[in-house]
């Protein structure tokens, strides 16, 4: 039961049908990984989509690659997903390959270069 709006439109997770049920299922992936049912935690995030033909065996051989920006993982990705784990609806039809952080230093000031801040205290 679509909530109406656009792609940018904030979800409403208190809508309910006529029936009186949610809208937006409680295992929702957007419900379960919304800031309000994780203490407020955010990220920016991106998924891209990615399909290179099939395997031999001719499964195709597509995903998602899943991107994400915080300023401390701890306090965003991961707190969001030990929530997911277990309690998206999402989980049957996923299949997590690998992980991996990075950390990137901000911009450049004038006169300075890249990562100043982290070297030079």
């Amino acid at each position: 039961m679509p909530t109406c709006g656009t792609e940018t439109t904030p979800a409403d997770l208190s809508a309910a049908g006529p029936d009186g049920a949610l809208a937006i299922p409680g295992d929702a992936h957007i419900r379960v990984a919304a800031p309000s049912s994780n203490g407020g935690a955010t990220m920016l995030r991106r998924g891209f989509s990615y399909h290179h033909g099939h395997r031999p065996d001719g499964t195709p051989d597509a995903g998602l690659l899943f991107i994400t920006w915080q300023v401390d993982p701890t306090t965003g990705f991961i707190q969001v997903q030990r929530k997911l784990d277990g309690a998206d609806g999402l989980t049957r039809f996923l299949r997590h390959e690998s992980s991996a952080i990075f950390a990137v230093p901000g911009g450049a000031e004038p006169g300075g270069y890249a990562g100043r801040a982290l070297l030079e205290p």
